[in-house]
């Protein structure tokens, strides 16, 4: 009996043990999960604060800026050609609604280039060129000159000579004599090479943009996109396409990341994201 005693006293004991050891290993594991979705949460805090996937990066850097970065609501990132039809629609119906959010200090507005079809270059390059001589010589013509060049090459312009159509390109601008000799000077300098101009836009786009990994969230929530079931921004990227930052940018020269748009959006399209970037 008192061998009974005594060893059912130890397997009480070691049984106690057992069920502690267990309720420290299921305290330890609730900790730990815990410390994982609150580490999870906050890293996705910081790239879905807004409810929408932000993935893709942008920077201003050396480019055509409309409006103040570093004050306003959200900033665009345009990426488009001057030759592209979809960037002249988008340029003649939806870019002139958003000028009031622009000046406002809503928005800011960002000029990017990025030829993605090679047959595009013969009029797309030397008004990359122009656009970007006016912008040197007279900084503030520059988006009007943006619009004009948009406007005269959705008429269907063909390029016979270029030093003509250089010169046709320039007299758009509209510049006074000694501005117009200025950027006709500037010219000289790229025509025989124009990528140089626009290369650093180019290069960001195939470098950083391109080989961005697509979240199924974004798939899920944009049909048109759904259907090409891209792994890569490389698989969607066409022109026009934005990126959307939530603003103010602390410094111009640094990367934001953004919610990508793809094509001639609407309007409403663009002024819906905006909303949702301001207010969350």
């Amino acid at each position: 009996m008192g061998f009974r005693k005594k060893n059912s006293r130890k397997v009480r004991k070691k049984s106690i043990e057992i069920d502690i050891t267990w309720l420290l290993v299921g305290v330890l594991a609730l900790v730990l999960a815990f410390m994982f979705i609150r580490g999870s949460l906050t890293n996705s805090s910081s790239t879905k604060a807004t409810g929408l996937p932000l993935f893709v990066p942008s920077k201003v850097g050396n480019s055509a800026v409309f409006g103040d970065p570093t004050k306003a609501d959200v900033v665009i990132f345009e990426y488009s050609d001057f030759a592209c039809p979809a960037c002249q629609y988008f340029a003649a119906t939806t870019f002139p609604k958003l000028k009031s959010l622009i000046e406002s200090g809503e928005i800011a507005y960002v000029a990017k280039y990025f030829i993605a079809v090679q047959g595009h270059k013969p009029l797309a390059e030397p008004a990359i060129v122009v656009a970007e001589c006016v912008r040197k010589v007279n900084p503030e013509k520059y988006w009007e000159f943006r619009d004009a060049v948009f406007g005269y090459l959705s008429k269907g312009v063909e390029v016979k000579e270029l030093d003509n159509y250089y010169q046709s390109l320039v007299k758009l601008a509209q510049l006074p004599t000694a501005h117009q000799k200025e950027v006709w000077r500037c010219v000289e300098k790229y025509k025989d090479n124009p990528a140089q101009v626009y290369a650093e836009d180019q290069s960001y786009v195939l470098n950083n943009i391109a080989p961005v990994e697509v979240p199924l969230e974004y798939i899920k929530s944009n049909p048109q996109i759904a259907r090409q079931q891209p792994r890569i921004m490389l698989d969607v990227l066409g022109t026009p396409f934005f990126v959307l930052c939530k603003g103010p940018l602390e410094e111009n020269h640094k990367e934001c990341t953004g919610y990508p748009v793809i094509g001639a959006v609407s309007y409403e399209s663009l002024k819906q994201i905006i909303d949702t970037l301001k207010t969350n």
